[in-house]
Parts: C-alpha cells; sequence; structure tokens
C-alpha cells in the first residue's frame, strides 16, 4: 500500500510541478495542501516554500480518523498505511532541506510553521544533491 502511494505521487509530481511553476509564473501566489505533494517543486532562494506536517502517532491517526469517519470505526490499517507513507515524504522532504513539523501540539502550530519556513528561506540550503 505505501509503495502504491509512493507510485501515486511520483506519478502526479510533474503536474503538481506544472501548477507551482504557472503560479510562479504568473506571481499568484498559491498554497498547495495534499498527500501527494513531494518537495520537489521548493528550491533554495526562489519564490516557492515549503513545509512538510508528518503526524508519527499511529494512535492519534487512527483517533483522527474515527472522528472524521465514526462510521468506518477504528482504521488502524490504514493509520499504519498513513504513518508509514508519512514517514518517507518526511525523510524526502529532510532530503531536500524542507522543514517537517509535528502538527502538535496546536497552540504553537502556526508559530512553529512559520518559524521552520523562515529558518529554511534564511539557510538557503541545496534542495538536491
Amino acid at each position: 500500500m505505501v509503495e502504491r502511494q509512493i507510485a501515486i505521487a511520483r506519478a502526479l509530481a510533474p503536474a503538481i510541478e506544472a501548477v507551482v511553476a504557472n503560479h510562479v509564473g504568473t506571481d499568484t501566489p498559491v498554497i498547495l495542501e495534499g498527500d501527494y505533494v513531494l518537495p520537489v517543486p521548493a528550491t533554495p532562494g526562489g519564490q516557492v516554500r515549503a513545509v512538510f506536517l508528518h503526524e508519527d502517532d499511529e494512535a492519534q491517526v487512527t483517533a483522527n480518523y474515527l472522528r472524521r469517519e465514526p462510521e468506518a470505526g477504528p482504521q488502524h490499517h490504514r493509520a499504519r498505511v498513513s504513518v508509514l507513507y508519512g514517514r518517507w515524504l518526511a525523510a524526502q522532504a529532510r532530503a531536500a532541506g524542507v522543514p517537517v513539523v509535528a502538527p502538535r501540539p496546536w497552540e504553537d502550530f502556526a508559530d512553529r510553521v512559520a518559524g521552520a519556513v523562515e529558518a529554511r528561506a534564511r539557510c538557503r540550503l541545496p534542495l538536491r544533491d
């Protein structure tokens, strides 16, 4: 299942990169969010900034699915797959120099995301080896 998710993300990457390029080319701000967005479009010192959110706690992901889809009951397998895919995605982001932020605690979430993006922009780390 995780390998399928990775394959889907890679298959969608050219389309997402085209959307990003269009917004950069037309100077139109946009926020892209989604399970299949890879860190590739972010460039050091460029107009594209990225931060990846990763919840690594299977119990929390299971609880999130249960709150969102109570009629389905606890979705332990789906949560496990989500966490494993998230770990892969977080590793890809870190390897690209893109910050990865835990979503909890919620109280300071926005500040942590903004701080991670600002720190990354100041470092201007290379995104590819």
